[in-house]
């Protein structure tokens, strides 16, 4: 492909895309121009909780509710940072018992509009959990988080977004006092309502 071929078809487009302000065109609908903005969300949905031991030894696998709240800021229509606390159940089985999972996040997420009301976005984030079982063991620690939804506009503050997220909360030498090498993931659904200010 020549330069000038790789030029018109994706640097072009891209600086479009990115700096319409630059450029004099706005790619995306009028009523994302001020899309600059807080909001806030509740969620609910399901959450799929596994724990494996090092050699693949699955000991849980589980399914639960799971509720998320959280707080946002749209610094333009593509990029939002988010704050969020999330209650993943009780899982439980014979061997472990019931546990309690539960987390703090901090999210980027990338966005792009499509149509009048609908953008879908991913998202990457850092994660500080915790896991309490019954017997009165708590563990917990940090990690790196990801995700993807997609986000429907019903009125002009209200939103409505479908998301699935995923978690790993690596269980090691470092969190427990036993020789313990064993990861908990956790795979959520969820539908929230948001609210714009």
């Amino acid at each position: 492909m020549s330069n000038s071929i790789l030029t018109k078809s994706v640097i072009i487009p891209l600086l479009w895309i990115m700096f319409p302000a630059v450029l004099g065109a706005s790619p995306y609908p009028p009523e994302y121009d001020k899309d600059v903005n807080f909001y806030v969300g509740l969620y609910g949905g399901s959450a799929n909780t596994t724990i494996e031991f090092e050699g693949d030894i699955g000991l849980l696998d589980d399914d639960n509710q799971s509720y998320t709240a959280l707080a946002g800021f749209s610094l333009n229509p593509y990029v939002a940072v988010e704050g969020a606390y999330s209650d993943f159940g009780t899982p439980s089985s014979e061997l472990f018992g019931e546990s309690q999972n539960d987390a703090y996040s901090l999210n980027l997420l990338v966005k792009y509009p499509i149509l009048d009301r609908i953008y879908p976005y991913i998202k990457i984030g850092y994660i500080s959990w915790d896991t309490k079982d019954d017997d009165g063991t708590q563990i917990g620690g940090t990690d790196f988080t990801r995700g993807a939804g997609v986000v429907f506009k019903i009125v002009q503050d209200i939103e409505v977004d479908l998301r699935y997220d995923y978690y790993i909360f690596k269980i090691n030498n470092g969190n427990v006092v036993a020789d313990v090498d064993a990861e908990i993931e956790i795979e959520t659904s969820s539908v929230g309502l948001r609210y714009i200010f």
